[in-house]
């Protein structure tokens, strides 16, 4: 073209712009793993507060338990079972919510959407976890009560 017409082309292969689309699309991709992890993380805040209001709301019966002859690993243990059932089940609604969700988006833009199993498995565990974690101090909180201060208490 430039002997010809006397006009300079830049050509671009396919290969350069399936590159350059590929390094987009993998940039859209970490973004939404952070943003996924901040909305895990804040679900672990969240399970946290739940707990502790769940912990001063309960003190008398943390206090009957406790003058019953509960230990403090059992009291432990059921806040962080309670925790652990929040957890689940944040987890569980959180797939299937975002599986509905990503295939709405998918379908509104002609795209049939893949959901990896594994990628699913690792943010319901991580979940998991993190509920476990965020549980763990208002399980010892309730577990450090003295049952004569956890009776008085209204």
């Amino acid at each position: 073209l430039l002997e010809r017409n006397g006009k300079r082309v830049n050509a671009l292969s396919m290969q350069t712009q399936a590159d350059a689309a590929n390094t987009v699309l993998n940039v859209f991709v970490e973004v939404l793993k952070w943003v996924a992890f901040i909305c895990i993380l804040v679900g672990g805040i969240g399970v946290t507060n739940i707990l502790l209001v769940s912990v001063r709301e309960r003190r008398r019966e943390i206090g009957i338990l406790q003058s019953l002859g509960a230990t403090r690993m059992q009291i432990c243990g059921l806040f962080l079972c309670e925790a652990m059932i929040y957890a689940v089940s944040g987890g569980v609604s959180g797939l299937l919510l975002g599986g509905v969700l990503v295939a709405l988006a998918g379908a509104s833009i002609g795209l049939s959407a893949i959901i990896a199993s594994k990628d699913s498995m690792l943010v319901f565990c991580a979940a998991v976890v993190l509920g476990l974690l965020s549980g763990v101090v208002p399980a010892a909180k309730a577990s450090l009560l003295r049952p004569i201060d956890a009776l008085r208490d209204e």
